[in-house]
């Protein structure tokens, strides 16, 4: 009896054991892949990040980037994607003084299998330095998606608060990072913009409208002729600001 209680308590005590190593070794995971989420580059407009080891790409206008958590970066000189729009995948070939980068992008629901984050991208990367090779396969997405996801809907025009009437309709604007298309509703008309995105840098190009007849147009025609003007903008919260050298035009509000 007594070799059965000690047996008994041994195995109890091995499975406490694990347990705590294991939710201790899930917790290191998810703290080392935040690091690697958050250790962003200013200028990266697209990152790829994978496990196993722990690592990730930066891509900007002039570098290419892979770094693996606690060790050293590796750059490559930036070269435009080989892109095919029928299988929705972008392919980056470049080379520095050591070897060569080659990343293949596929638009593709994609998980780290670490997070609740879902990714727009798979990635299949392989790189070549002094003669070897590695190969990952990771998750990837524009930067700029965390920041302008979802729609947004205008709160403030110049200083003047919009207040809630029911024969109003309230602007409102999505963003589309990949193709830079902006699309929504001025007031009254819809409307359609492409635009440049750097940093905190923005400009919309080529506002189009629709056609429609309504009585007032004043806020449409204030709200196309600010989004023309602006060329920066911030996020705070659940709103997003846009200036025109420094004085706030638009602010907008997500809707949760």
């Amino acid at each position: 009896m007594k070799k059965l209680f000690s047996f008994a308590t041994f195995l109890f005590i091995s499975i406490f054991l694990n347990g705590c190593s294991s939710t201790q070794k899930q917790e290191v995971k998810k703290d080392k892949i935040e690091k690697v989420t958050k250790d962003l580059d200013p200028k990266t407009y697209f990152k790829i990040i994978g496990t196993e080891p722990f690592w990730h790409i930066d891509i900007s206008e002039d570098k290419i980037s892979y770094t693996q958590v606690d060790g050293p970066k590796i750059e490559f000189p930036y070269i435009n994607p080989i892109k095919d729009k029928f299988s929705e995948t972008r392919i980056y070939k470049t080379v520095n003084g050591n070897g060569s980068i080659s990343i293949k992008l596929t638009k593709d629901f994609c998980t780290d299998g670490m997070s609740d984050r879902d990714y727009n991208y798979k990635a299949e990367v392989e790189i070549v330095q002094f003669k070897k090779t590695t190969k990952l396969k990771g998750c990837g997405y524009f930067v700029a998606d965390d920041v302008f996801s979802g729609k947004w809907f205008l709160k403030q025009i110049k200083t003047k608060k919009l207040e809630a009437n029911q024969n109003l309709i309230i602007p409102f604007i999505e963003f589309d990072i990949e193709n830079k298309r902006a699309s929504g509703n001025a007031g009254c008309n819809g409307f359609s913009s492409s635009f440049d995105l750097n940093n905190d840098k923005i400009l919309y190009k080529e506002i189009l409208l629709t056609r429609m007849f309504c009585e007032d147009l004043s806020l449409e025609q204030n709200f196309v002729k600010s989004l023309n003007e602006v060329n920066t903008f911030k996020a705070e919260g659940n709103e997003l600001k846009f200036y025109k050298d420094g004085i706030l035009e638009l602010i907008f509000e997500k809707k949760i």
